[in-house]
This record gives C-alpha cells, structure tokens and sequence, in this order.
C-alpha cells in the first residue's frame, strides 16, 4: 500500500485486515465453504510503502525501496 502518511496507512491496513476477517467469519458459516479465504488471509501481508507525489525525491526513494523489495520476474510465452 503506497501512502504519504504512515500512521494512516497503519489504519487502513488494519481496517482492511478486519473487513477480511469478518467476511471470512461470515464464509465460514456457509455449509459449502472450503477454507479458500482462510488460506487467502494465512498468506496475505499488506505492506506499506511511503510516498509524497508532491516531492520527486519522494518519489524516486518510493522507486528505488520497489526495485530493490520486489524483484520483477519476466514472464516468458513459449508458442508452438
């Protein structure tokens, strides 16, 4: 989650984690639930980045903590 302002983002993530749980409490009730959301929520982490669009350094450090957390995997098509 990119945000300017940590302590908001903090609130938002939580509120997001809440708003998953409670919908997964929901879905648990459901006689042909089969656990998805549960094993979704186990391996889900929300982690927030900081970002200023009104500065560009801002933006540039917002770049580079992508770059070096998130190595991007190029995904290759193989046609016949």
């Amino acid at each position: 989650m990119a945000c300017r302002n940590a302590k908001r983002a903090e609130a938002a993530r939580q509120k997001l984690y809440t708003l998953l749980d409670t919908h997964i409490a929901a879905a648990k009730l459901i006689p042909s639930y089969e656990g998805h959301a549960e094993r979704f929520r186990d391996n889900l982490t929300v982690e927030i980045e900081l970002i200023d669009l009104a500065m560009i350094s801002s933006v540039f450090a917002f770049t580079q903590n992508i770059k070096q957390k998130y190595v991007l995997q190029h995904v290759y098509s193989l046609t016949s």
